[in-house]
């Protein structure tokens, strides 16, 4: 028998009675990893980690191979519609036979499902190409596989786990360019895209074609990458929960005790509160797996701040949550020009159980939001400087390339407007409240529509969701995102609603306090009111508003501490405040100019 071979995308030659088809302008080997990395370190290649966030489970990662595209990204109704077997309707349309393969020593092992997810009745009306995809156990026999040139290779090497070995023969260096925007992170969509670009098809929208990042030794780079994300993906439930709990107990202490008029244990309390977000950015650096480890720094960080010997609570603790704010800014900066190193390794999220592989995660956000808008209350920062680094913390939360948050944007926005109108007033006002919604819901409409057009994110899936379904899309965006924020609540039992409850209705009390009193600086008063503010915005809007509230409400119980206990510590009268003695329950007495709050009460 006598086979004649030709070149990719030649029409098949045929001797006698044989047909020889060309070799495949794609091969796509499945093996175990292991084998996968043997026959890769063979071959000059580009590697990466498959990852995907819902799940750890492997075969979850192929089968999304075959769906070419999200279903919906995590709580967004979006246009993408991966569904089985999109990715081969796709080839085929494009002229795009596969051929699928399982050898029998790899029959029942997971990499079967690489093969299932093209395993469909095909249907090509003008054949101009072909894809084999292969199921094997060895690397000896990628290798007699290998030896027919296709175009591209590109081998999937699967564990029972994510992350998978990813490896395209060619270059050598690590996969970049995907969805996650981070070299050597590979979703399945990218995959899918990659495969289809390769075979000269348009990629299904939702995954981005991979490229190469030059570098020497890619296969030791993943496998630090492989380790970081490994050691990463456990710490964060429980550091939360030691951030959540200091952050609470300072808070609430301090404002009981300005209540009850013991000022140094107010303001003492007030000042380890506002290190927390501190000591909680600082945790994320510290190189261990274990939560109570990165938590020493968190410790460390509320004990120096309940011992500092500071003349002004008032300005230090204003001064500590500013430096955090701009820190968390800084930091999503210089992470988005270095996104295979730090500091975005320990500032963004964890590719093995998070979508938001890049930008500001909801937590951070609200860090960098509260700690501007009460940090410049606090300290009284003259308006030339608020209006600009308002815009500044508005374009580093929002644009899609730095932070990515716009919904992060309208809560920024909502207490950020807050705050300048009731500096330029000299006191917050009813009007200021619908006019910091239009300004909040157009700072939000604006980071949205700067990421038009990619629709893989989430920003981007939005815009397009809304321009195909109008208003009502639109609408069902926010409703989604309310469903989730009621999931993770209901999650938690009876705790999560009577927590949800204490969270508004701590955040109304405060929202309305810095409307009605007069007893404090008429800035500090509308930093509580803004920041309080954006805490409710964020109880309805966020898709873990729970969440993200309750870390907003920690701002506005700082500036109502640290303003009582500064006023009688120092004996200041700001903005004709009443005598020192007065308690704060009383701070609500003198209500002109606010007459018409009464009837918001």
């Amino acid at each position: 028998m006598l086979f004649v071979g030709s070149s990719a995308g030649a029409a098949p030659r045929a001797l006698g009675l044989f047909i020889v088809p060309p070799p495949p302008a794609v091969l796509v080997v499945g093996l175990p990893e292991a084998q996968a990395r043997v026959f890769l370190f063979a071959h000059g290649a580009a590697v990466g980690l498959g990852v995907f966030p819902d799940s750890r489970d492997a075969t979850a990662f192929l089968d999304e191979v075959g769906f070419a595209a999200p279903r919906g990204l995590t709580g967004t109704p979006g246009p993408l519609g991966g569904a089985p077997g999109k990715l081969l309707k796709a080839l085929n349309a494009g002229g795009v036979f596969v051929v699928q393969r399982v050898a029998p020593t790899a029959r029942g092992t997971p990499g079967t499902h690489l093969a299932n997810a093209f395993r469909t009745r095909q249907r090509v009306s003008n054949q101009r190409q072909r894809i084999e995809v292969v199921v094997l156990a060895r690397a000896a026999e990628a290798e007699e596989y290998y030896a027919e040139r296709p175009g591209t290779t590109i081998v999937v090497g699967v564990g029972a786990h994510t992350p998978l070995l990813i490896g395209v023969l060619g270059a050598s260096g690590l996969l970049d360019h995907g969805v996650a925007e981070r070299p050597g992170v590979v979703t399945p969509y990218d995959l899918a895209a990659t495969i289809a670009k390769a075979a000269g098809v348009k990629p299904v929208p939702g995954g981005r074609a991979l490229q190469v990042r030059p570098d020497p030794h890619p296969l030791q780079t993943l496998d630090a990458l492989r380790a970081r994300f490994l050691r990463d993906r456990g710490f964060g439930p429980g550091l939360t929960g030691v951030t959540s709990g200091l952050a609470i107990f300072g808070a609430v202490f301090g404002v009981l005790f300005a209540i009850l008029k013991r000022n140094r244990l107010a303001a003492a309390f007030a000042r380890a509160a506002a290190m927390v977000p501190a000591g909680y950015v600082g945790a994320l650096f510290v190189p261990s797996s274990r939560w109570y480890v990165r938590s020493t720094v968190l410790v460390a960080a509320f004990v120096t701040g309940l011992v500092w010997p500071a003349s002004s609570s008032k300005r230090f603790c204003g001064a500590v949550v500013l430096t955090t704010a701009v820190a968390i800014g800084v930091l999503t900066v210089v992470a988005s020009r270095h996104p295979g190193g730090e500091p975005a390794l320990s500032l963004w999220g964890d590719p093995l159980n998070s979508w938001r592989f890049f930008g500001i995660r909801n937590h951070l956000a609200a860090f960098l939001a509260g700690g501007f808008v009460l940090g410049s209350a606090l300290l009284e920062a003259p308006l030339w400087l608020m209006v600009p680094g308002a815009a500044a913390a508005g374009i580093v939360v929002g644009a899609p390339t730095l932070g990515a948050q716009f919904i992060g944007v309208l809560t920024l926005a909502f207490g950020g407007a807050l705050l300048l109108l009731g500096a330029i007033q000299k006191g917050a006002r009813i009007w200021h409240i619908p006019v910091a919604i239009v300004v909040a819901s157009g700072a939000a409409a604006g980071a949205l529509f700067a990421d038009a057009g990619r629709l893989y994110s989430h920003g981007g899936t939005a815009v397009e969701s809304i321009r195909a379904g109008g208003w009502n899309t639109a609408w069902q965006f926010f409703r989604v995102r309310a469903h989730l924020n009621y999931n993770e609540i209901a999650s938690l039992g009876p705790k999560g609603w009577i927590t949800f409850v204490l969270v508004a209705l701590a955040l109304a009390w405060l929202f309305v306090w810095g409307f009605r009193s007069s007893s404090l600086s008429p800035v500090l008063r509308a930093g509580v009111a803004g920041v309080a503010a954006a805490g409710m915005a964020a109880l309805v809007v966020e898709d873990s508003g729970f969440l993200t509230a309750g870390i907003y409400l920690l701002y506005p119980a700082l500036g109502f501490a640290t303003g009582y206990a500064d006023r009688a510590l120092l004996g200041a009268r700001l903005g004709g405040s009443p005598p020192a003695q007065e308690p704060p329950r009383d701070a609500g007495d003198d209500h002109e100019g606010n007459d018409h709050a009464h009837e918001r009460e």
